[in-house]
C-alpha cells in the first residue's frame, strides 16, 4: 500500500511541476483505470486544485472497456463540450486509462497536449484476435512522456507470454 501511495504522490508532484510552466489556461486531465472508483480518483488527483483539473472515470460496462477507441471518443467529446480544446492539456492516466489516452492522442493530434504521465499502464501491449488491436502504441512525436511502472503484475488467460501483465 505504501508503494502505491508513493507512486501516486510522485505522479502528482510531476504533474504539478509541469503544469506550473504553462502560459495559457492549463488543465490537468486525470483518466482513471478499469473499475477505479470516485474515491480512488479523488485520492489520485488531490494535489491539483479543482479549478485546474478534470477527472474522467471510464465507463463500467465490459463492452465499452474492451473498446478503448470508444472511451477515447468519450474523452474527446468531454474536452470539446467543456471548451478545453484551446487549453494546454496535461494527462495523467492510470492503467487502462493510459491505453485510452493513447487512442485519444492518436486520433486527435490537434489537442494541445504538453505532457503525458502514464502510471501503471501496460504500454508494451498485446493484440486481441484480429481485426482490432487493443493498444495503439502510437504517440505524437515530440510529446514528453513519463512512465511510472511496477515490476509485478498478474498473468491472465487473455495475455500471451510476452506482455506487460495486469496492473495490480
Amino acid at each position: 500500500m505504501k508503494k502505491s501511495v508513493f507512486i501516486f504522490s510522485l505522479a502528482l508532484m510531476l504533474t504539478s511541476i509541469f503544469a506550473a510552466s504553462g502560459h495559457c489556461r492549463t488543465t490537468v486531465f486525470f483518466v482513471g483505470g478499469w473499475g477505479m472508483t470516485p474515491a480512488q480518483m479523488e485520492s489520485f488527483s488531490k494535489s491539483i486544485p479543482e479549478s485546474g483539473k478534470v477527472k474522467f472515470l471510464l465507463p463500467t460496462s465490459i463492452i465499452d472497456l474492451t473498446r478503448p477507441w470508444y472511451c477515447a471518443d468519450l474523452i474527446y467529446e468531454h474536452i470539446k463540450n467543456n471548451n478545453l480544446l484551446e487549453d494546454d492539456l496535461y494527462f495523467v492516466a492510470f492503467s487502462l486509462g493510459g491505453i485510452v489516452t493513447q487512442w485519444l492522442l492518436s486520433d486527435h493530434p490537434e489537442l494541445r497536449v504538453k505532457k503525458l504521465i502514464l502510471v501503471g499502464t501496460p504500454i508494451g501491449g498485446y493484440k486481441f484476435v484480429p481485426p482490432n488491436p487493443f493498444f495503439s502504441n502510437d504517440f505524437p512525436k515530440d510529446l514528453p512522456i513519463y512512465v511510472i511502472a511496477g515490476s509485478r503484475g498478474r498473468k491472465t488467460w487473455l495475455l500471451s507470454e510476452t506482455n506487460d501483465g495486469v496492473v495490480d
